[in-house]
């Protein structure tokens, strides 16, 4: 497994020689705090060849709201007597 992290522009680069990887077949996995992972078709790649996937878009997730909750607990005997 290789990992790559995107630059600021969101372009990211799998150097053969530097992550030791051999002609084949692969598929990218991408993801990211607050959007889906994305996972590409199979990517054939031969030896010294230079693949470009094209955009890899990751959707973000569906907007989730969270009602706030109050707990009611029962009184303790030193507040009642505060009162």
């Amino acid at each position: 497994m290789a990992i790559a992290y995107t630059d600021d522009f969101g372009l990211f680069v799998f150097d053969g020689i530097n992550y030791n990887l051999s002609p084949g077949n692969y598929r990218l996995v991408g993801f990211a705090d607050g959007y889906q992972k994305n996972i590409s078709p199979q990517i054939s790649v031969a030896a010294f060849e230079q693949v470009d996937i094209g955009d890899f878009a990751l959707t973000p997730l569906p907007i989730q709201f969270v009602l706030p909750y109050l707990v009611l607990s029962p009184l303790v005997e030193e507040y009642v007597n505060l009162v």
